[in-house]
């Protein structure tokens, strides 16, 4: 009589180590098809004169490097670093990428920012209340009283946490789903 190997509880409800492995890799295979689909889909809506535009102010921009060339916007390592971000949604991440193309455009058309420009932050998402916080030289001597400085650095982190706050609305909060910020 060959000696079988004892059957334990988890074996035969099916729960075992071997079936929970099988499980995973086939939930991991899943999740990389669909994570793949979503690539190739971004990919195909910037098969367009919009998307070449789009690549070329990202890499005027320095979004890309200074060796960067606009065909590194299709690579499968960019997309998905902006796939992730927006929860693989395709059609927002399209829009942003298209957004971003043009702030980068606006804000740095050399690819880079010059130190004497006096740029320390960026704008907020709204155009109505777009904020760029510039230090004026004529403000130093002012700003080198302590009480007047703290004033200005909590006013400053109110602005820019209202407008992280507010981007992270739109992006992640129940405004995510309304049309208006798709347009």
């Amino acid at each position: 009589m060959a000696s079988a190997q004892p059957r334990t509880w988890s074996s035969w409800l099916g729960v075992d180590a071997e079936s929970k492995a099988s499980a995973a890799a086939k939930k991991e295979l899943e999740t990389e098809a669909k994570h793949s689909k979503a690539v190739e889909e971004l990919r195909n809506l910037f098969d367009c004169e919009e998307g070449r535009i789009c690549g070329r102010q990202l890499a005027e921009g320095g979004e890309f490097g200074r060796g960067g060339d606009a065909s590194e916007l299709v690579s499968d390592a960019y997309l998905r670093r902006w796939l992730v971000a927006r929860d693989w949604n395709v059609e927002v991440t399209h829009k942003l990428l298209l957004r971003h193309a043009d702030w980068r455009a606006r804000t740095s058309p050399k690819g880079y920012i010059e130190e004497g420009s006096n740029f320390l932050g960026m704008g907020s998402t709204e155009h109505s209340a777009a904020a760029l916080l510039r230090v004026l030289p004529l403000l130093l001597p002012v700003l080198s009283s302590p009480p007047l400085l703290l004033l200005l650095l909590l006013m400053a982190s109110r602005a820019l946490g209202s407008t992280a706050a507010r981007c992270r609305e739109l992006v992640k909060g129940p405004l995510a789903d309304k049309k208006a910020f798709l347009q």
